[in-house]
């Protein structure tokens, strides 16, 4: 099935064309061999040389996994799948293949090939919907990808353009600068189109079983992958009022964020669990909200400079 929609989705030139830097950061670390030439344009863009790159990627991975069953190792290579964290990190997300026979599908790898390198980007980041609705949402990321890079809504090179999309939503400044920003920013964006095209979460297969994952491709080190869930949920409860796409919620969490230059980085740690809480109990941790405005009181003060946080009440209301 996923190996279908994998040829299928990259037969799309405009989703090639999105996706080719993608493809370069996943396979930087191939600098020999036949694996690096996907990172030359002429061969990725060559549909027969792709599907035959892939192939043998794929291939490759399997015998490879196969390998280190039969040599008793205890547990299942990272190398399968680019995202899974490394053993010393999390020894519990490892499968003991003696015990459990864990059958290594070539279908598998198709799936996990297909949510990195089709979703929406932003410099190392890689964010993809893992619908219930496989069918729709490859639909509409072919439709969508198509239109955003013809009116300039998202960019080959750079993946989602600050500039831009601070414009497409109607924001003075965005904040793109770690993990759970560029998810909630993502999820905006989404959700602004969504309202726009009439397209219904559900019928996208964005619901309560549907999850979303954040890629974080590192180099030099093995990649990482964040879920989230219940994602639809979020998207209703903070960017949509009366059914319209509101950026109140944006502009909230942008009042948080402190920007003098010697308080910034510990706000936007704040502010990312602050978020990061949010969306996986869709609940404020007061702690952390706490946190946020002493900081943020602290650096006015600092600065001696008076400023107001925008619609915190509501906030707090919302999800308490």
């Amino acid at each position: 099935m996923w190996k279908e929609i994998f040829y299928n989705y990259f037969q799309d030139e405009g989703c090639k064309i999105y996706s080719f830097k993608i493809f370069n950061k996943l396979f930087a670390q191939h600098t020999q061999g036949q694996m690096q030439r996907l990172k030359e344009k002429e061969i990725f863009f060559d549909e027969n040389e792709f599907q035959k790159l892939i192939s043998k990627f794929v291939e490759e991975k399997i015998k490879k996994e196969e390998d280190i069953k039969t040599k008793n190792k205890s547990h299942f290579s990272t190398s399968i799948f680019p995202t899974l964290i490394s053993e010393n990190e999390a020894k519990n997300f490892y499968l003991n293949l003696k015990s459990n026979r864990y059958p290594i599908e070539e279908n598998e790898i198709y799936f996990w090939l297909f949510h990195i390198t089709s979703g929406i980007f932003y410099r190392n980041y890689v964010f993809n919907i893992i619908s219930s609705k496989p069918g729709k949402w490859v639909l509409f990321l072919k439709e969508f990808k198509n239109k955003a890079l013809e009116v300039g809504l998202i960019n080959s090179e750079r993946g989602l353009d600050k500039d831009i999309l601070k414009d497409y939503l109607g924001l003075k400044r965005i904040t793109l600068e770690i993990d759970n920003l560029v998810v909630f920013y993502v999820l905006a964006f989404f959700a602004k189109i969504f309202s726009e095209e009439n397209e219904e979460l559900e019928e996208l297969g964005i619901d309560d079983a549907s999850v979303g994952i954040l890629v974080e491709i590192v180099h030099g080190s093995k990649n990482k992958i964040y879920f989230y869930t219940k994602i639809n949920r979020f998207i209703k409860n903070v960017f949509y009022a009366d059914e319209e796409f509101t950026i109140d919620f944006i502009k909230t969490i942008e009042s948080l964020i402190t920007y003098d230059k010697n308080y910034k980085d510990l706000s936007l740690k704040f502010v990312n669990n602050l978020l990061y809480h949010l969306l996986k109990y869709q609940r404020l941790n007061g702690e952390m909200l706490y946190k946020v405005i002493d900081l943020k009181i602290n650096s006015l003060k600092h600065q001696k400079r008076i400023t107001s946080f925008y619609k915190i009440e509501e906030l707090i209301s919302k999800f308490t």
